[in-house]
């Protein structure tokens, strides 16, 4: 004979424990779905300082060349700059009577913030330039990359066409390492052999 009492005791625990169960899970995931807002998006984690890093848009050397001879028709490069910390490249190319265009190019879209600006050269100075040009048989992109493999992970921040020992014309190129030192690279304008490579310490002061 079955107990009445006991029968409905039976049906009635089942139905308890799984309110209890039901309870239990609910709070369980609104917790791990409702993350502290701070936790959630915030400035200065390791995700935004990556994204930062790597976000190497400024205009390079080599970029910045090509913006400058595109600037002034039928232009070479002569001299193209830059420093640790600035924000534009100084660069003057030479068109092929030898005369100087001067600009000032933005790191930040290679859009010109000055010039070009022709100067006033005297004969002379023409005639030189014209000699320089006429003397590098590597282009300035060439150069860019003869003189970057130099020393290898280094910025290159400054390429002058210029002449070695009053006779031979060169590229010289300035790097800048993370490793704080500051190379000085002289190669042949025709061959791209490495004639020199000085090493400084850059001054922070």
């Amino acid at each position: 004979m079955t107990n009445p009492r006991l029968d409905r005791s039976v049906r009635i625990l089942p139905a308890a424990c799984l309110t209890l169960l039901l309870v239990s899970c609910g709070d369980g995931a609104n917790e791990s779905a409702d993350p502290s807002p701070a936790s959630a998006s915030r400035p200065g984690t390791t995700a935004d300082t990556r994204s930062a890093a790597e976000d190497d848009s400024s205009l390079g050397l080599e970029e910045a060349a090509e913006v400058a001879v595109k600037a002034v028709d039928d232009s070479s490069l002569l001299t193209i700059e830059t420093a640790p910390g600035r924000t534009i490249w100084e660069a003057t190319v030479v068109t092929r009577d030898g005369t100087e265009h001067e600009m000032l190019i933005a790191m930040s879209d290679g859009s010109l913030v000055d010039g070009p600006t022709r100067k006033d050269d005297d004969a002379e100075d023409k005639a030189e330039n014209r000699a320089l040009v006429a003397g590098a048989d590597l282009n300035y992109r060439e150069a860019v990359r003869a003189i970057s493999d130099v020393v290898g992970g280094a910025k290159l921040m400054e390429l002058n066409l210029d002449t070695f020992d009053d006779r031979l014309t060169t590229w010289e190129g300035d790097l800048f390492p993370i490793d704080g030192i500051r190379y000085k690279v002289t190669i042949d304008g025709k061959s791209g052999e490495v004639l020199e490579k000085d090493a400084d310490a850059v001054d922070n002061d």
